[in-house]
């Protein structure tokens, strides 16, 4: 998974899902991105976490995007949150 025409994006052949994939994975994302942002932060992670039953600390939560989140920004783009989808 390689952005391999260097747009500093990842189209979906570069993440390999599938057309449907992608809508779903952007539905999925969308459920978790609140406000409309196009970046999913911490309360918005803990809040879909908490509706599906997930009892989460503060240190799982920032664990979570830290794992999505390679540029350290505290929060998670959706081409992040379609990387982690899509490993």
């Amino acid at each position: 998974m390689t952005d391999s025409n260097k747009d500093n994006t990842l189209d979906t052949e570069e993440v390999g899902l599938t057309p449907e994939e992608e809508a779903k994975c952007w539905e999925a994302f969308s459920a978790f991105d609140k406000d409309s942002s196009k970046y999913i932060d911490a309360n918005e992670l803990r809040i879909v976490l908490e509706m599906m039953g997930q009892k989460t600390t503060e240190e799982e939560i920032f664990r979570m995007i830290a794992e999505a989140d390679a540029e350290n920004t505290g929060k998670i783009t959706y081409v992040q949150f379609k990387r982690v989808i899509a490993e």
